[in-house]
């Protein structure tokens, strides 16, 4: 998506980033993308971050695709920050491992 993106280090639940949103849009600051580092994710307080488990945590995030939605119906596209690096002990990677989807470096 091209456009001004808006991040920050870290957004820590949804009523934080709808909070920002809402402000932008009363400011009249142009703004496309609301990017999201890494706390969307479930395993983000317990793990570096150099991977990804790539499950939404819903307990920060409640409702990701109401959220989106939300984001959506005030011009906002959605990024999500990822690492192309799955943690070891986590589902998706022994899913992974077990269906040899691992490509190996």
């Amino acid at each position: 998506s091209f456009g001004v993106w808006f991040s920050r280090c870290m957004y820590r639940t949804r009523a934080e980033v709808e909070e920002i949103a809402e402000r932008l849009r009363q400011l009249g600051v142009p703004a496309d993308v609301m990017h999201l580092d890494p706390l969307w994710l479930t395993a983000r307080l317990t793990h570096p971050w150099d991977g990804c488990d790539f499950v939404w945590d819903e307990e920060a995030f409640p409702d990701p695709e109401g959220f989106v939605r939300w984001l959506d119906e005030r011009g906002f596209k959605l990024s999500l920050w990822e690492n192309p690096y799955v943690w070891t002990d986590t589902d998706m990677y022994r899913e992974g491992e077990e269906r040899g989807y691992l490509v190996r470096s």
